[in-house]
């Protein structure tokens, strides 16, 4: 109970598509730590990546996710702190060497090659035969369905054709690990949209690891086995999608993901006789569940309550009840869902609700909380206090 107190699709011949052995990488950071000048851009970093992963770098620009990229390509020289490939020492193996390729946001075509020459120049540095060339383009190109304009300039290409040229000179090479820094930044959003998919789907057709910067929170969460949330340089959460979502690490994590982010209010753990509840300046939730038995001995002090969106309910106009309507603030249809904004008497609190709940600005609504979704974090910290 809540108390308010006042007021791009894959062609069916890639079906047939015959892998070729792709060396596999495990890919681990062990405490990287990386400075330009004075300026702390990775600071002391530590995870692994499993074969075959399709792990996520996730964080607001200037994090040091691009740094610790540019890191495992041999772009940058760590500070200290090591990098492995297969349990090789990276520390004085030369980019070319690492078994590894990397696709740029900007795509770095050689804008004066036709895309056939594009895709074979790197193969002609590895001194790769003729023959050998014309069949790994070939498959490249059935993959990512580019047959028809290999003869093309990348000035003749549109944003998607030039992203998938970009793919496909890494796929050539065969490599363990594909290295991606935000390369679907520069296409529009339903072009943007269909390529995440595409990529997934090349991600289980071809046997290789993938490393993916990002900023954006809708392309890590639907593309990832597994997110890596960076915050100033600092690794805060490595973990599956859900995980991350549902139990987050701290404010931060808890609200990096999610559209609209969580709603954090502050306010007091009492009991009550029996009732173990949250106690804001603008309303009271009796806690039941997991969040009562593990915050039961944290009576008293102040904590933060993080409930997301979809968690809160309109309660039926019919109903009785004694939580004090609240103002609903803002009406933002989206199609399939609604999301509204509403008042408390101290907060402001987004909801999502499906379809179109027949709900007008200035309207007064009673809303529910699903407490066993709830979050509680240290307002000291940040940490979450649920956390295992």
């Amino acid at each position: 109970m809540i108390v308010i107190k006042g007021g791009w699709p894959l062609s069916a011949g890639v079906k047939t598509f015959v892998n070729v052995n792709h060396t596999m990488a495990h890919i681990a950071i062990e405490n990287l730590t990386k400075f330009f000048g004075t300026t702390l851009a990775v600071n002391d970093v530590t995870l692994a990546i499993k074969d075959r992963e399709f792990a996520v770098l996730l964080g607001p620009s200037g994090c040091g996710k691009s740094t610790i990229l540019n890191c495992l390509a041999g772009l940058e020289k760590p500070s200290s702190g090591k990098i492995f490939i297969d349990g090789r020492d990276m520390e004085k193996v030369p980019p070319h060497k690492r078994n590894i390729a990397m696709v740029f946001q900007n795509y770095a075509l050689y804008p004066h090659m036709s895309v056939y020459n594009n895709l074979s120049f790197p193969l002609k540095m590895l001194r790769v035969s003729g023959d050998e060339i014309s069949e790994r383009i070939s498959r490249a190109a059935r993959i990512l369905q580019i047959e028809n304009i290999k003869e093309r300039k990348p000035s003749e290409l549109s944003g998607g054709q030039r992203q998938r040229v970009a793919l496909g000179r890494a796929i050539v090479r065969n490599p363990g690990a594909f290295l991606m820094d935000e390369p679907l930044s520069n296409l529009d959003a339903a072009l943007r949209n269909e390529t995440r998919g595409e990529l997934k789907k090349l991600h289980a057709k071809i046997n290789a690891t993938f490393v993916y910067v990002t900023h954006d929170q809708s392309e890590a969460m639907s593309m990832a086995d597994r997110i890596a949330i960076l915050k100033d340089g600092a690794l805060l959460q490595m973990d599956t999608p859900y995980r991350i979502y549902r139990e987050p690490a701290d404010t931060f994590v808890a609200s990096f993901l999610g559209s609209p982010p969580i709603n954090l209010i502050r306010g007091r753990l009492i009991s009550r006789g029996n009732t173990f509840l949250f106690n804001s300046d603008s309303l009271e939730v009796v806690l039941n569940g997991k969040a009562a038995k593990r915050l039961g001995d944290r009576s008293g002090p102040e904590v933060i309550m993080g409930v997301r969106p979809e968690h809160i309910s309109i309660l039926p106009p019919e109903r009785s009840s004694v939580e004090t309507p609240l103002e609903v603030l803002l009406v933002e249809p989206l199609g399939a869902e609604t999301i509204l904004e509403v008042s408390t008497r101290m907060e402001k609190l987004k909801l999502k609700v499906m379809g179109d709940p027949g709900i007008q600005v200035g309207a007064r609504v009673r809303i529910k909380l699903n407490t066993d979704s709830l979050l509680f974090f240290d307002p000291a910290t940040g940490k979450n206090l649920l956390s295992t």
